[in-house]
């Protein structure tokens, strides 16, 4: 009983701002139950947010022992492990969080990020373009993979994913911006559409 009056209490202390007593509880409650993988998560949450990474991510791959498959841990320690530029081992928990449906677009993202950091751009941008296809209500890819593909001076994909990010995001400034600047700018005439673009670019600025 005194675990779970911890855990209890703990959501009650984050929601009026008492962080570190929060962090204390659930190290606590982590302490009485060490085999339950969501203590260990929540604390390594509160390790995050003392900026304390590794004890964080002992404590997520603690969570992941308990618990394979536990999508958040695994999302939180390769973010943990790529801001370390441990990158082999950031490439392996990620690859390990897309085999689980809920986190995989999230997990390609990643995956993109860190083949962009090691100079794979093509490699990148497939699992940009994979994450888009996975779950299109997941707003950074389409910023890393539309600005790939303007690097390529290929406007036209540029456009197409920005198009799918409009639609799914239409109160998205920069995207809404860059989309405008896009078809303002672009070189190829089957893509550069001054009106549709002075539309977004107004309605990029009602929204600021």
């Amino acid at each position: 009983h005194g675990c779970q009056s911890i855990k209890d209490g703990s959501p009650l202390l984050l929601r009026q701002g008492k962080v570190a007593e929060a962090n204390l509880h659930y190290q606590e409650a982590a302490r009485l139950r060490p085999e339950n993988p969501e203590y260990h998560f929540n604390v390594g949450l509160g390790f995050i947010n003392a900026r304390r990474l590794s004890e964080a991510a002992a404590q997520f791959q603690e969570a992941i022992r308990l618990k394979p498959n536990y999508g958040e841990a695994l999302l939180k320690l390769g973010m943990i492990q790529f801001a370390q530029d441990e990158l082999s081992a950031a490439k392996e928990t990620f690859t390990q969080a897309r085999s689980i449906p809920e986190f995989a677009a999230e997990a390609c993202y990643h995956l993109g990020l860190i083949l962009y950091k090691e100079g794979d751009y093509e490699e990148s941008a497939k699992q940009y373009e994979q994450s888009v296809a996975l779950k299109p209500t997941f707003a950074p890819p389409f910023f890393d993979l539309s600005q790939y593909y303007l690097n390529q001076g290929r406007s036209a994909d540029a456009v197409r994913i920005l198009r799918i990010g409009e639609s799914n995001f239409p109160d998205n400034i920069r995207i809404l911006e860059r989309l405008a600047r896009v078809l303002a700018t672009s070189r190829d005439d089957a893509v550069r559409d001054g009106a549709t673009a002075l539309t977004l670019a107004e309605r990029a600025s009602k929204l600021s």
